[in-house]
């Protein structure tokens, strides 16, 4: 496909350089901890989605804060070299590149200091001139997202209020895919009913006003969200753990997992549904039915649960092919590699090497 007639992603969020530094508290000396290795990285959920987009091959508008310092220039280059879209990257004045600082070693806790620096310095503009882009896919941003603005947040988009009017062609709508009745359908802005308007919900109103799909990656930020309000969710991505919280059903059976999918979907509207199992299984629910997908884990794989290159791997798949199946297993694959190596960005795999792994494990990419 030629790159620029590919879909796109439009994705919002922060952007931190990270120094991460191994440290041994056994060799602390009364308040000076010594430690070992060190480097800087890129750092930050969204940078990481992001970022795995590009890599994978996928074409992606990253949304973000820098400043004018080394740091901003060294991740804005870095962003570009993996294949990223930066023009709605911006440059405020008189702050900093986000900073963050992990600490980690064997005998404690991994640690993290983060300043926000320029990511304190989003707008509604920085919203409005990013959907500009026409994207036709949008993550549900996954930073709350300061806002810049001393009057807070409010909805940009006012419907008039007499929406009700009929289509002449209305025996034509159920023809029509979710889609294009999206698209044609004006949306009552949502609001939170406490009060708390983010610019991550600006953004997502945005989103609703022009018919783009969404993907949601529930997190902490997206489970603030009125999400149960949402029009126009295409993804919806959730961890089993957080499922069995969220409906009171462990997917310890078929039955359980079925009841859970079920209440999931009265919940929260969405096409389709993927629930991350455990360190290498997915279940993808389209509403009616579900298929559990496990993809063969590397031997030096990390335990734990699958990192935001999922995510972003997921993106680039689906935008590529719209095949469901075939974008989670992509997605599984990468995750499990990079935390093969580390699970530092520059260890994200090429969609090549991706590719290769599936091909080497005879995984079937197009089954549902």
């Amino acid at each position: 496909m030629n790159s620029n007639s590919k879909r796109k992603v439009l994705i919002i969020g922060e952007s931190y350089m990270n120094l991460e530094m191994e440290t041994d508290n056994r060799l602390k000396n009364g308040n000076v901890t010594h430690g070992d290795k060190y480097g800087f990285h890129p750092f930050g959920m969204t940078a990481a989605a992001a970022v795995t987009v590009g890599k994978m091959g996928g074409k992606c508008v990253f949304c973000s804060k820098l400043a004018k310092d080394s740091n901003g220039k060294r991740l804005k280059d870095y962003y570009e070299n993996n294949g990223l879209n930066t023009d709605m990257i911006t440059f405020p004045e008189d702050t900093q590149t986000g900073f963050a600082i992990t600490l980690y070693g064997e005998n404690s806790e991994t640690e993290h200091y983060i300043s926000k620096g320029a990511n304190r310095f989003f707008s509604k503009s920085d919203v409005d001139e990013a959907f500009g882009v026409c994207p036709d896919v949008f993550l549900v941003p996954q930073d709350e997202l300061f806002c810049a603005e001393e009057n807070n947040v409010k909805s940009a988009f006012q419907i008039p209020e007499n929406d009700d009017a009929v289509d002449e062609n209305t025996e034509s709508e159920g023809l029509k895919s979710d889609t294009e009745k999206i698209k044609e359908t004006p949306h009552q802005t949502v609001t939170d009913p406490r009060g708390r308007d983010t610019l991550a919900l600006y953004a997502c109103n945005a989103a609703m006003e022009r018919g783009i799909d969404m993907i949601v990656d529930y997190n902490s930020a997206a489970s603030a969200l009125p999400l149960s309000d949402f029009k126009g969710i295409k993804v919806f991505i959730i961890s089993d753990e957080t499922l069995s919280k969220m409906t009171g059903f462990y997917l310890t059976s078929e039955d359980r997992i079925v009841r859970a999918l079920i209440s999931l979907k009265s919940k929260i509207p969405s096409k389709y549904y993927i629930i991350q199992v455990g360190n290498d299984t997915a279940l993808v629910y389209d509403g009616n039915s579900y298929q559990k997908i496990t993809v063969p884990t590397p031997s030096d794989a990390s335990e734990g649960k699958m990192n935001p290159t999922y995510v972003g791997a997921f993106i680039a798949e689906y935008l590529e092919t719209k095949n469901i199946v075939s974008a989670c297993i992509y997605a599984g694959v990468t995750s499990l590699l990079t935390k093969a190596h580390d699970g530092v960005l520059e260890k994200v795999p090429s969609k090549k090497e991706v590719e290769e792994y599936i091909s080497q494990k005879g995984i079937n990419t197009r089954v549902w």
